[in-house]
């Protein structure tokens, strides 16, 4: 779950401002897991080698959760959350109004004023951002429906490879998204599964 949201947060991120040359985090499990990490060497964003337990090293994301401890969390029992995109809203307003505008020792200014509102020359499109965080798995289709188990859901592959094992792609996040590789290279995205009704059905 943890990597799921960090995956859909840096997805979001990045399709506002770009890919960022460099990436530091916490030595998390999120971060570690290998969706991520494969997704950001895909994307070409190089990974800031950190010690763990070393706050010392990490000013910059120090200061973020000391932000988010105080005007967040602490504040969060207090405010009536209706679902979680209220709850993204209310996050990225913290972001906005108390983080970003905060004097930061290490920049000498505050985040708004560094970034300035200037995206990153490095664009990347919602389709190459998905793209780089699909993850391959091995299944076996049901011989007559064509029915395979994902980890994101249940989908159809078609006919001619009904029955086989075969190498999948499937998107921790978007969980309508699947392909299937082929033996000779090539991908088909692929169908959620749904039973047919029985007049489509072939005798």
């Amino acid at each position: 779950a943890r990597a799921r949201g960090t995956i859909r947060v840096f997805e979001k991120t990045a399709a506002k401002w770009g890919l960022a040359d460099r990436f530091q985090f916490d030595p998390g499990s999120a971060f570690e897991s290998k969706a991520f990490r494969q997704g950001l060497a895909q994307l070409g964003v190089h990974r800031n080698a950190v010690k763990a337990r070393s706050p010392e090293w990490q000013g910059k994301v120090e200061a973020y959760h000391r932000c988010l401890e105080r005007w967040f969390v602490q504040e969060l029992p207090a405010q009536q959350v209706l679902d979680l995109e209220h709850l993204e809203q209310l996050l990225e307003a913290m972001v906005a109004v108390l983080y970003n505008r905060h004097f930061h020792r290490e920049l000498a200014t505050t985040p708004e004023k560094r970034l300035a509102n200037r995206p990153s020359p490095r664009q990347a499109s919602r389709h190459d951002l998905r793209r780089a965080f699909l993850v391959e798995f091995s299944a076996k289709s049901h011989p007559k429906t064509g029915e395979v188990q994902l980890p994101n859901g249940r989908f159809r592959v078609p006919a001619p490879f009904a029955g086989r094992r075969a190498r999948f792609l499937h998107h921790p996040v978007h969980t309508a998204l699947a392909v299937l590789r082929t033996g000779d290279g090539r991908e088909l995205a692929l169908e959620a599964f749904a039973k047919k009704p029985l007049s489509q059905v072939t005798p």
